[in-house]
């Protein structure tokens, strides 16, 4: 996300991150829906950067100490 690029994915620790600033597909995706959001990333320039701006936005203010305390924060919650 820090390099602007586009992140896709299913997994639902994605919602961390502010909504934009992924492409976040159903928990019942597969490789074909997979597939055709990163065609779509490939082919519409206009959402490539709308999607990468954010990412980047979203990221700038992110210190390691940020993410790893949100990381185990979000592990902990589902470990009850």
């Amino acid at each position: 996300m820090a390099a602007g690029l586009p992140v896709v994915t299913n997994l639902p620790a994605t919602v961390l991150p502010p909504p934009g600033s992924t492409v976040q597909l159903g928990p019942d995706t597969d490789a074909r829906d997979i597939a055709a959001a990163v065609s779509r990333l490939l082919e519409d320039s206009e959402w490539h950067e709308r999607v990468s701006s954010a990412a980047r936005d979203a990221v700038a203010s992110w210190t390691f100490d940020d993410v790893a305390r949100t990381v185990v924060d979000f592990v902990l919650a589902g470990s009850d």
